[in-house]
């Protein structure tokens, strides 16, 4: 396991994000030009590597499970994020419809 974790989530090398430097899961080539022109990439570079993860640590899925909802977000491969709703379901007070 690689040793920065944030937001509940874990990386390695090999699956969360690109060892290759000059490849990024999280920014595209227009970042890249933002980020060297402001000297920016070594920060970003270590974001990606602390953020970006495809699994949960064991104590946020512990903490997740002892929850009766949350929001799971997530962003594709185009950059488009979605938020949902995952839990119990609603329930209407009586007399609504």
């Amino acid at each position: 396991m690689h040793a920065g974790k944030t937001y509940g989530l874990h990386s390695s090398p090999d699956s969360a994000y690109c060892a290759d430097p000059t490849m990024s899961r999280l920014y595209n080539e227009s970042h890249r030009v933002f980020q060297d022109h402001f000297d920016s990439r070594r920060m970003a570079d270590r974001i990606e590597q602390l953020a970006v993860a495809l699994e949960f640590t064991p104590e946020a899925t512990a903490f997740i499970e002892s929850r009766n909802m949350f929001f799971l977000s997530t962003v594709d491969d185009r950059g488009r994020p979605t938020v949902s709703y995952k839990g119990l379901a609603c329930e209407w007070p009586s007399g609504r419809t």
